[in-house]
């Protein structure tokens, strides 16, 4: 059935899937829309504020024969499924020929990441299927068929009828199926497999061996140690004033001491090494027409990785590369099983690099009862109560929405009421612990508004409620609680390392929290009394850089729920420039300012309260 853009537009669409695999990969995913081809790149942080950081281009206007939403599928398998283009460009260069061969790896290592994406996902499987068909009728008389990455391609894309006749056709045909399902290094597995007959056609081509492209160059110069070991120079002069004195014995002595030197500066940078043979870019063919492909891999960055060391060897016998294929299909397998686990796990978060979870020192927590029996009654009257939604089905029509629809000229048919039993609700109750909390127990508050919220809805099974408290570091790291019980609570408490306040990671990972828990209806309540700030490398993050970085966590939190209330305690002297920032960063419609934590505590209950008339009934 076609998706109705009215409820989900295209924008909204392509943001909610980037969002799956940032939770699952503890990434950050941007994505822009620009001309030219579609790439994606592992982009470095200047702040050093989050892991990792991909940015995503989508061609606009699309690529011929690629549909946009087909397009952002493709790169967000690449970071998925892991696939290291940088340190494979790297490795490639010492073979010679790099674009040659990296133009063969990424039809492989698309061939890979697609199959791992489609095992699961049959709608995926028909989309990508139908753009391999499209792309495949671009497939002319033009373009060079003997070329392997030519060849490799009209398989891939449904055209083996083109390329029956091609020489090694059949070896061509194994290697797209060998790929398959393979783990992040099973394009290079495939690659190394076929290198004989990649070899062969650059011979044809070019007259050179694939080899021939080393040099002798630090071989066959007047190779000068100073030169190469300047940060050896005074032990040079040293060795040097003893040989003209004539102390033989002490001038041996030394140079052995410093040849070891060198071996060990060597043994790091091998290029110092008076052996070292100097790899030269191997001349590349006569320009031609770039395969196609559904993104352009050149443009592609990953993160950095140790290649397996016998994946760097190209000597490789028959059973060693049987053996190699074998180990890739096995991995492929265990790496699928991995990231199912992440897409689809439940009640686990999976915690960034930048984030700590902290046992706290527990301090005992108390009830309000006062508060408790309000919320009981609060409760009681709810109870039994329905809800009614407005649909296109039912037996009563309700007038005020067939007016409003009327003049929207818009819905005519939906204004039929109904009433439906509601799925629950979930909060999530994020405090503040940076060292200021300790003004004016302030934290101590905190901790018995947070006990209290739980003992109050002890039995009632469709609320869910969580808490987490939070703190940062100089050095960018986010100290955590979470609070998952009454007993918890007593974590509710100040931590001396932790004593700053990153905003953007409480509102992170407060939606991370949201996001595993099953209500129907999500609240998030923050409670702070600081200005947001971030620091990293022990420095405080320039101001208006921390406050796009907090508003892009207020967006990503905003996708799991509308409901984010922001309770900020400002004393009077700071607060027309709290309050103006604030609502810069988080916009007016969702910062409370308060003059104590005492008026935080009753925000918070007004709010929790609120949001159960509002969007809950039939909880009991």
């Amino acid at each position: 059935m076609a998706r109705d853009k009215t409820v989900l537009s295209e924008k909204e669409l392509f943001e909610k899937t980037a969002d799956m695999i940032e939770f699952a990969m503890d990434a950050k995913i941007e994505i822009q829309y620009g001309k030219g081809e579609n790439w994606v790149r592992l982009e470095k942080d200047k702040e050093e504020t989050i892991t990792k950081k991909f940015l995503i281009n989508i061609a606009t206007p699309a690529v011929k024969g690629i549909g946009q939403y087909t397009a952002l599928l493709h790169e967000l398998a690449h970071i998925l499924y892991e696939s290291p283009f940088t340190p494979i460009q790297k490795l490639l260069k010492e073979w010679g020929h790099a674009d040659f061969y990296f133009d063969i790896y990424n039809v492989l290592e698309d061939a890979r990441i697609e199959s791992h994406l489609t095992q699961n996902y049959i709608a995926y499987k028909k989309r990508f299927e139908k753009t391999l068909r499209d792309l495949g009728k671009k497939i002319d008389e033009s373009i060079d068929l003997e070329k392997p990455a030519n060849t490799l391609l009209s398989i891939r894309f449904m055209r083996e009828d083109l390329v029956k006749d091609v020489k090694h056709y059949q070896v061509f045909r194994k290697a797209i199926e060998d790929v398959k399902r393979t783990d992040k290094f099973g394009a290079l597995r495939v690659l190394l497999s076929i290198k004989k007959y990649l070899d062969e056609y650059i011979k044809d081509e070019s007259g050179d061996e694939p080899n021939s492209q080393e040099n002798e160059e630090w071989k066959n110069e007047e190779w000068n140690r100073t030169k190469v070991f300047p940060e050896l120079a005074e032990q040079y002069d040293a060795i040097d004033e003893l040989r003209k004195v004539g102390n033989t014995r002490e001038w041996c002595k030394k140079f052995e001491e410093v040849i070891e030197v060198e071996k060990e500066i060597v043994k790091l940078e091998p290029w110092r090494s008076q052996n070292y043979k100097k790899t030269v870019e191997a001349k590349p063919f006569k320009e031609e027409q770039k395969p196609l492909s559904i993104d352009n891999a050149e443009k592609s960055k990953s993160e950095e990785c140790l290649i397996p060391l016998e994946l760097t060897k190209t000597d490789l016998s028959d059973a060693q590369i049987d053996a190699l294929l074998e180990d890739g299909k096995i991995k492929g397998a265990r790496e699928f099983q991995q990231v199912c686990e992440k897409l689809h796990r439940g009640g686990t978060l999976n915690i960034p690099k930048n984030i700590r979870m902290l046992q706290r020192e527990k301090q005992k927590s108390t009830i309000n009862q006062k508060i408790v029996k309000d919320l009981t009654k609060f409760f009681k009257r709810l109870k039994m109560q329905k809800k009614t939604i407005i649909c296109d089905t039912g037996y009563d029509i309700d007038l005020e929405e067939y007016i409003k629809n009327f003049v929207k000229g818009t819905e005519l048919n939906k204004i039929f009421s109904e009433d439906v039993k509601d799925v629950g609700v979930s909060m999530v109750l994020s405090i503040d612990a940076s060292s200021s909390m300790r003004r004016y127990d302030r934290i101590d508050i905190a901790r018995e508004l947070t006990a209290t919220i739980f003992e109050s809805v002890k039995g009632v099974s469709k609320i869910e409620m969580r808490g987490n408290v939070w703190g940062g570091n100089e050095y960018g790291i986010a100290g955590i609680t979470e609070i998952k019980n009454q007993k918890d609570t007593e974590m509710v408490t100040v931590d001396d390392e932790y004593r700053t306040t990153p905003t953007h990671s409480a509102l992170e990972y407060s939606g991370r929290m949201l996001k595993e828990m099953k209500g129907g209806k999500k609240l998030l309540i923050v409670i702070t009394d600081g200005y947001p700030n971030g620091f990293s490398k022990g420095k405080r993050i320039q101001t208006e850089h921390y406050e796009k970085v907090c508003k892009k966590a207020l967006q990503k939190t905003l996708r799991i729920t509308p409901h984010i209330v922001i309770i900020q305690i400002v004393q009077k002297y700071l607060q027309g420039w709290v309050e103006e920032k604030s609502e810069r960063i988080f916009g007016a419609e969702r910062v409370i300012f308060v003059d104590g934590m005492e008026s935080a505590t009753q925000q918070s209950i007004n709010l929790f309260k609120n949001f159960l008339k509002k969007n809950s009934k039939n909880l009991f």
